[in-house]
């Protein structure tokens, strides 16, 4: 899980600073689960890429823009209509889960001002794009239909109030306290599932990430104080806008990983390569990713073609 609710948490202060107060030019849908926004901001314009496939599902700034269809799909009809020439007032994620919220300021036919939401839930195959009105909360379009058939829990369809993903009462880390790292570290053999099932926002390997950072020595620490104080310092440095964003590849180049923070497990198993910006890492996954997997792919395919000849 590289999109976890930290490097959610580090790209929305990322978007935030980038695009915030800026106004949406164009918007496209390049393939069905994908969304580009031309945007103009005082320092020019910039591209944000919207990804909801299960393979492939994450929010970043791009530098070139994939190929379009020639007629647009109907979801991006919908947002040309509703979002164009709108302003972008707000990014936020909501709590510290894999969501994140743009809000847009734009105008009906009279002039009148609107207020519109884009909400992207980063979910792997449950990723989703839906487009709300913040009047009454009521789902405007979505890129994906949720019917009562494949969730009774929760419908994604027009004309429904938008409900966020059920809450699985966890304790958003950005509010976990060291006390709670004490009671976590007190109670549990394994800290690094105890911290995974009760604190918000964090991928099994940032977990086992803070969790062992607990075993180093040289402190006089407790272990759940240095594990706290491993979680605090990723905090900050995405407030400070000093995280080193990493990208692991293995020995033929290929990304099995990235993340703001060094990771316990792939620390001497893979290559690293750094990055400036949460985008430009993420850009670099999933472009590789997906061509090592197209490569991959294409090769299955001829070796089928060869074996059934043979």
């Amino acid at each position: 899980m590289s999109f976890d609710g930290m490097v959610t948490f580090a790209m929305t202060k990322e978007l935030n600073e980038a695009l915030r107060l800026s106004k949406i030019e164009k918007i496209y849908q390049p393939q069905p689960e994908q969304l580009l926004f031309n945007i103009h901001t005082k320092q020019g314009g910039k591209k944000l890429l919207v990804s909801v496939s299960g393979s492939h599902s994450a929010v970043y700034l791009v530098d070139r823009s994939p190929d379009n269809p020639a007629s647009p799909p109907p979801f991006c009809m919908v947002l040309r209509k509703h979002l164009g020439a709108g302003r972008i007032t707000d990014i936020k994620q909501y709590e510290n889960d894999r969501i994140i919220e743009i809000l847009i300021e734009t105008a009906d036919e009279l002039g009148f001002s609107l207020n519109r939401k884009l909400i992207i839930e980063i979910m792997g195959k449950h990723s989703n794009a839906v487009l709300v009105d913040m009047k009454d909360n009521k789902i405007i379009d979505s890129i994906k239909h949720i019917s009562i058939d494949v969730n009774r829990a929760r419908q994604i369809l027009p004309g429904k109030t938008y409900e966020y993903p059920p809450t699985q009462h966890k304790t958003p880390f950005t509010e976990t306290s060291r006390n709670d790292f004490a009671r976590i570290f007190s109670e549990s053999s394994q800290p690094s599932r105890a911290l995974l099932s009760e604190v918000q926002g964090l991928s099994p390997a940032l977990a086992e990430t803070i969790a062992e950072a607990g075993c180093t020595q040289g402190s006089s620490d407790s272990d759940a104080d240095k594990s706290y104080d491993a979680l605090r310092r990723i905090i900050d440095s995405v407030r400070s806008k000093n995280c080193t964003p990493i990208v692991y590849t293995d020995e033929h180049g290929k990304p099995e990983d990235f993340h703001i923070t060094p990771l316990y497990r792939c620390q001497g198993a893979f290559d690293v390569i750094h990055f400036d910006t949460v985008s430009e890492a993420a850009g670099y996954y999933f472009s590789h990713r997906e061509s090592s997997n197209i490569l991959k792919q294409q090769s299955s395919n001829l070796l089928l073609t060869v074996n059934a000849s043979l």
